[in-house]
């Protein structure tokens, strides 16, 4: 091999590092985006676990407040149903608010590898 051409290999191997780094550093920040909106989601969606608790608190009041009315005579059959209605509602709300943050915060989880229900110190890998 003469100097020349050893440069020049010297120099294709530089350029193709310089790419495989750019690569890595570009696939290493799209990840941590996408660990970020994820984690987003899930705080959003926790957000709604208070906000569907106050609702079914509120649903809760006010269906105990139709059913007196109802006992008392003033309250139709009508309203103690809608009443009822809205408390089931409610909380299934409630329920699906829970479900939606629980796979959320699973998403997260597997996004950063991390699995606590193989303990503190275990990773899972896919290799």
């Amino acid at each position: 091999m003469d100097g020349g051409a050893f440069i020049a290999g010297m120099n294709l191997e530089k350029a193709r590092l310089y790419g495989l780094k750019s690569e890595r550093t570009e696939a290493a920040t799209a990840l941590e985006e996408a660990i970020r909106a994820r984690a987003a989601v899930a705080i959003a969606a926790f957000e709604t676990i208070g906000l569907s608790t106050l609702q079914t608190e509120t649903a809760t009041k006010n269906y105990e407040l139709v059913k007196e009315a109802y006992l008392e005579g003033d309250a139709t059959f009508l309203e103690l149903l809608d009443s009822q209605q809205q408390l089931l509602n409610a909380q299934k709300a409630a329920k699906r608010a829970l479900y939606g943050f629980l796979s959320d915060l699973l998403a997260v989880e597997q996004s950063i590898n991390y699995f606590p229900f193989f303990g503190a110190r275990r990773r899972c890998s896919y290799s």
